[in-house]
């Protein structure tokens, strides 16, 4: 298993260099949600990861590149294309869907032993909220893991105040979470 600091310095120097994403996954905090998130995960060598939402697919190539067998459902065609550049760039397979949360259908029972769902549940429209968290209870294999994270609305405020918020989320926040 990669420690933190090795999987923090491979997407670092492997993953960033290759990626589009805002400042707030740049700065000194990242080094912190990584580590949640892998503590979270455990060892992903081996394992059949989904990014849901993957926006860039900055999470999923980095565990990619740590053994996952990596799938990224993606609604943006434009963000679907920037995760196939960055794979390419890197030389890291990943499977790419475009879709949302229709696209679980598709994903047989167990199919996943860890799901990642980052800064995304915020953008789910609230009549598919339900539908979301049953697909996700099947697909996630017995003993899985979930890992779901909202930006803090206390904390960051209304996102749709930012103007970077503006430049690159044509989706829009349903509900704010604390």
């Amino acid at each position: 298993m990669k420690s933190n600091d090795d999987i923090f310095d491979t997407y670092c120097k492997r993953v960033l260099p290759h990626v589009i994403i805002g400042s707030r996954m740049r700065d000194s905090s990242l080094a912190l949600y990584l580590k949640r998130m892998m503590n979270c995960f455990g060892d992903v060598e081996d394992k059949r990861v989904l990014d849901f939402g993957s926006g860039s697919g900055h999470k999923a190539l980095v565990m990619s590149l740590c053994g996952a067998a990596v799938t990224a459902v993606e609604l943006d065609p434009q963000e679907i294309e920037h995760i196939k550049q960055a794979a390419r760039g890197i030389d890291t397979t990943i499977e790419i869907i475009k879709g949302g949360v229709e696209a679980l259908a598709n994903f047989s029972d167990g199919a996943f032993d860890c799901v990642l769902l980052s800064e995304v549940f915020e953008h789910i429209p609230l009549d598919q909220v339900t539908n979301l968290r049953a697909q996700l209870a099947r697909i996630l294999s017995s003993g899985g893991r979930l890992f779901l994270t909202t930006p803090n609305f206390t904390f960051y405020g209304p996102a749709e105040e930012s103007p970077e918020y503006y430049q690159r989320y044509p989706f829009g926040h349903y509900k704010h979470y604390t």
